[in-house]
Order: structure tokens, then sequence, then C-alpha cells
């Protein structure tokens, strides 16, 4: 499978898409943990705060050495720039709000007809 299908597949599986941020990088891991835990392996960490960018780098380094599954997305993106420093970081994709740029904006509607039908 490719990365889209992966993505597609896993949000089937786990039926949410847990949103969270928090400015303290040590609340992130810790969250993230807790969730992955409970058999979550998707997660979104919005672009709400100062610290959004730094704590996504810190995650995929936790993600990288103990989460290898684990697929973490970078929400409220509004600029393409903005799409582009989160993927550089390693987020493995990112999703559209209201006007905000969309690495997977294809995705997420053929995902939302998918998911529509399932539920």
């Amino acid at each position: 499978m490719n990365k889209q299908e992966i993505i597609l597949h896993q949000l089937k599986q786990q039926k949410l898409l847990p949103l969270f941020y928090h400015e303290n990088e040590t609340v992130c891991i810790e969250v993230v943990k807790a969730l992955y835990n409970a058999g979550i392996r998707i997660v979104e960490i919005t672009n709400r705060g100062e610290h959004a960018l730094h704590n996504m780098k810190v995650l995929i380094a936790a993600r990288d050495k103990t989460m290898p599954d684990l697929l973490l997305a970078a929400g409220t993106v509004r600029t393409v720039y903005q799409a582009g420093d989160f993927l550089d970081t390693g987020a493995d994709f990112s999703r559209k709000y209201g006007n905000s740029i969309s690495i997977w904006a294809e995705w997420a509607c053929n995902f939302c007809r998918i998911f529509s039908k399932i539920v």
C-alpha cells in the first residue's frame, strides 16, 4: 500500500482522528503515547500555538524511537509554507481546514465519501 492508502486504511480502522496541541513538549509526548497505547495510530497535531512546529519535531523523534507505526498529521495549516515546514519535519500529511492549504485535499474528499458509507 502507498502512504495515502495506509492513512485511509488506518482511519477506517480507528474511526476517529484525535486532534491535539499543547505548548509543553513533554505533555505532547505523554498524550500521544497514551493515545498510541490505547490503539490510536494517527494523531493530528494542530498548528494553534507558537510551539506547534517544534513540538511536531519532538513528536517525530519520539515516534521514530518508540511508536514506528504512528502517523502524525499537521492540522490548522493555513499556507503552503506552513505545510512545507510541517512536512519537512516528518509529518505524514497535512489536512485542510476552511481556506487553509491541504497536501491531501483530494484524499480528504475521497475519504469523506468512503467513510460516510461505512459509518
